[in-house]
């Protein structure tokens, strides 16, 4: 079984959420399933300890223009690194 796990890790937003994730990665790896790993690249991502760690890592470029919805209100929004939309489709290409 092939697992996609979805997480950013940047200065910004801080390295926790990678690193748990990597924790569920470990433990799905000992039960048989692959584990792989997609990331935007903000400065200060994860993606070579992640690889370093036995996995794939697909990466996300950063887009400089900002979050043109209704994300854009929302206090997070700044370092989501585009839309949710965008996001999604970005994600689902590397999946076809």
């Amino acid at each position: 079984m092939k697992i996609l796990i979805r997480v950013d890790a940047s200065v910004q937003i801080g390295t926790g959420h990678v690193m748990r994730c990597l924790t569920l990665a470990d433990e799905l790896r000992e039960r048989g399933a692959e584990a792989i790993f997609v990331c935007r690249e903000f400065t200060g991502n994860l993606c070579g300890y992640i690889e370093e760690k036995g996995y794939i890592v697909h990466r996300l470029p950063v887009s400089d223009a900002p979050a043109q919805d209704a994300e854009t209100n929302l206090k997070h929004s700044a370092w989501l690194g585009t839309d949710w939309q965008t996001d999604f489709e970005q994600t689902m290409a590397l999946l076809s």
